[in-house]
């Protein structure tokens, strides 16, 4: 296995057991990767192509462990992990990616992508505009860029209130992501936002801690939310691509051959999880309405409401990088 020396141990909980002094690099190739996610949701699926496909390709040459559920911590524990050289591959959502490249903020600006032009936008990750920006950014603290996955378009859920339009919301104490952006949102609506951790949220909504949350039919469906949430507003106001970064001195130390084989096996994959996704929004929005959940699409009418509630927070983040707003944009033409 090949690691890195660190002159020191990070905070992290896990870094004893995986930050170790370096030595003698031995084959295989192994690559460990950490994610949040859990059976039946699409980026889990993606990574065990992934590992599938790159350890198929390279004749047994690069092994992939991964490490689900969160075994190994949230996505930022995750990331800055991988940022020390303790983790080769972790996962982060664009909601939480913020926290280590500022001007990601633009992912989760609400109402920037028209669900109708999906395709044209997934189309500016992989080998594509947005990625290959969004790589020189993660240059810049430590990461390379392997792979952008997709997810459903997301929505407000709630407990015991219910959702009926957009006023509905008010008063909400609602919990969104650590997205600084995710919380303006919900402020612009009349909501509380209250960000807790993601395995946090069935006990709290169970113990009225909060509301409601924001999350899309996938989770709602696969996570088992739909056992407590019980009222959906589908605003599809915003989305979350799911990144996968590696240690940038890791990549900067394979073969040609290595990197080919990676990205390769990483594009295929994300091919897979695109079509795969599809399919899992589809059958959880099936799926939670014979659970009786309330569902509640937003009309024409109520969606240009919701847009102008939201319309001041394009002003509100000078952290909002203007080269990569134009590329986004650009997908929705």
């Amino acid at each position: 296995m090949r690691r890195f020396s660190l002159s020191t141990v990070a905070v992290l909980s896990f870094a004893a057991m995986f930050c170790m002094p370096g030595f003698a690099a031995a084959e295989p190739l192994t690559l460990r990767l950490g994610h949040t996610g859990y059976p039946g949701i699409a980026f889990t699926y993606g990574y065990e192509k992934f590992k599938e496909i790159l350890e198929r390709n390279s004749g047994g040459g690069i092994r992939v462990h991964l490490y689900p559920n969160g075994v190994l911590g949230s996505d930022r524990v995750l990331t800055e992990s991988c940022q020390l050289g303790c983790l080769e591959i972790a996962m982060c959502g664009s909601s939480n990616l913020g926290n280590f490249i500022p001007t990601a903020a633009a992912f989760d600006l609400p109402f920037l992508l028209n669900p109708d032009k999906h395709d044209q936008y997934l189309a500016a990750f992989g080998d594509g505009p947005i990625a290959a920006y969004l790589d020189k950014k993660a240059a810049e603290v430590g990461l390379k860029l392997i792979m952008s996955m997709d997810s459903a378009y997301r929505g407000y859920a709630t407990a015991r209130k219910p959702l009926d339009d957009v006023e509905s919301l008010k008063g909400v104490k609602m919990r969104t992501t650590a997205s600084a952006v995710d919380m303006a949102t919900a402020e612009a609506l009349g909501m509380n936002p209250t960000p807790i951790a993601y395995s946090d949220v069935f006990t709290a909504l169970q113990q009225g801690t909060v509301d409601g949350e924001l999350l899309g039919y996938d989770a709602l469906h696969n996570s088992g939310r739909w056992e407590v949430d019980k009222f959906f507003l589908q605003t599809d106001h915003n989305h979350t691509v799911i990144f996968a970064f590696m240690n940038r001195k890791f990549w900067d130390g394979l073969s040609k051959e290595e990197q080919r084989l990676i990205l390769e096996a990483a594009r295929e994959a994300e091919r897979l999880e695109y079509a795969y996704n599809r399919d899992v929004v589809r059958r959880g929005e099936e799926f939670v309405r014979g659970k009786n959940v309330t569902i509640h699409k937003l009309s024409p009418e109520e969606r240009e409401r919701m847009k102008r509630m939201t319309a001041s927070i394009y002003d509100r983040f000078d952290s909002i990088d203007p080269e990569l707003l134009r590329l986004i944009r650009e997908t929705q033409k």
